[in-house]
């Protein structure tokens, strides 16, 4: 899995082509039978530059039709779009139900199950959209990762930027899709020589993206990948058995019932609660009912008999 280790420290030793290099380490045991690989791929080089994602400040309508202001993501590679449930939930969007295939690099792919429509204006000009997304609990993490100081980019002044804090750490609770992305776009951009990001002109204000420099590179951290198997197949199997082995346990009537709220409550698209009535696992057969249904049924037919206009009245209310 990707994690995170310590910041780079510098690096004395020659590097001609100045090339990751890869890091292998190996762990024998004492049984031959068994034996344990660590495998640990660390980047050494140390970048010069990061690539800034472009971002803009947009509004979207909640359900009473006001105009709240949300961070979104341009994503020229997407072909879908997507939101977060905590902004769906924030402006009372009503989702619906869908069966949308997601799939990422590596063709890891997911099936998303809501859906909800929005609809976005741009704070500076009269386009806007309405446009269906995909509801996600997270779409990416925090945007950049860290402070990005930009004072000596020269930014022209009086720029309408489509994200005046594009430097700062925030959360974006909207992704924009291609089809958004080319159709805001205009021609001017502004460029600079060197390890700095273009400014693009849109619909939506001036987006900055692209390369950006590193002011001190040796403090970020390096990205590396850890494998670890020191397990033979059989322990591998038997722990996966344990594992999805549910526990035998006495429950509780308080503790039934929860569980039973867990599995079967949930919410439509209008909010409401939905609930299944418990029933008992263990009841029996209803009884010997059959004659006394059929002395009452029979008991009815004579008085409607005795009273055609109680027949008549009956009829017509079923």
């Amino acid at each position: 899995m990707p994690c995170e280790s310590e910041p780079a420290q510098k690096n004395n030793r020659n590097d001609c082509n100045n090339e990751c290099q890869p890091q292998v380490t190996r762990t024998e045991q004492g049984n031959s039978s068994q034996s344990g690989v660590t495998v640990c791929h660390t980047s050494k080089r140390r970048p010069s530059s990061q690539i800034l994602l472009a971002t803009a400040i947009v509004y979207v309508r909640d359900k009473c039709g006001q105009l709240v202001k949300c961070r979104a993501l341009l994503d020229s590679a997407s072909q879908g779009h997507f939101v977060t449930e905590r902004l769906v939930q924030q402006l009372h969007l009503r989702k619906f139900k869908a069966q949308i295939p997601v799939q990422g690099i590596n063709k890891v792919t997911k099936t998303i199950h809501y859906a909800a429509s929005l609809e976005i204006k741009s704070r500076f000009s009269n386009w806007e959209t309405k446009i269906d997304c995909v509801v996600l609990p997270k779409i990416t993490g925090m945007i950049p990762a860290t402070f990005v100081d930009s004072s000596d980019w020269g930014i022209p002044e009086g720029l309408m930027l489509a994200d005046e804090n594009f430097n700062r750490p925030n959360s974006t609770d909207i992704l924009l899709g291609a089809d958004v992305f080319f159709e805001v776009l205009h021609c001017d951009k502004k460029t600079r020589p060197g390890n700095y990001p273009v400014l693009q002109d849109t619909d939506l204000g001036w987006i900055v993206s692209g390369k950006i420099p590193l002011a001190a590179p040796e403090e970020l951290p390096r990205k590396s990948f850890f494998i670890r198997n020191n397990d033979n197949l059989d322990q591998q199997l038997q722990r996966f058995w344990e594992t999805e082995e549910l526990p035998n346990k006495t429950w509780t009537a308080e503790e039934m019932c929860e569980e039973h709220f867990k599995k079967h409550t949930a919410r439509d698209d209008t909010g409401r609660y939905i609930v299944r009535l418990p029933r008992r696992e263990d009841q029996g057969r209803l009884g010997e009912s059959y004659e006394q249904a059929k002395r009452r049924f029979h008991q009815l037919e004579r008085r409607f008999q005795e009273h055609p206009d109680l027949h008549q009245a009956y009829s017509e209310f079923m």
